[in-house]
């Protein structure tokens, strides 16, 4: 992993380090060992020249989509042709 994906993953996983001050900031950005440009966009706090240096996308989206309806079981696979073995006995009141 890049150490600038790594840095940011710490910066996000601990409360304090996000707390830095710019100096304090700026010094954790320094120690890293990575290419000029990085830190440079590092220390701009630009996401999109990191990306592009880093070969990653500009944004990424992620959702979760909740049918209506409850999932199907598996073995409800039946389609409209298939008939039952059997009739379903009838309700009883």
């Amino acid at each position: 992993m890049s150490n600038s994906i790594h840095f940011l993953e710490s910066m996000g996983r601990s409360s304090s380090i996000r707390r830095m001050s710019a100096a304090e900031y700026e010094a954790a950005v320094d120690a890293l060992d990575i290419d000029q440009a990085e830190a440079v966009a590092l220390k701009a706090r630009d996401a999109s020249t990191l990306a592009g240096i880093l070969g990653a996308r500009p944004s990424m989206i992620c959702m979760v989509w909740a049918p209506d309806q409850a999932p199907a079981k598996e073995d409800d696979d039946r389609s409209d042709t298939d008939v039952p073995d059997e009739e379903a006995p009838p309700a009883q009141e």
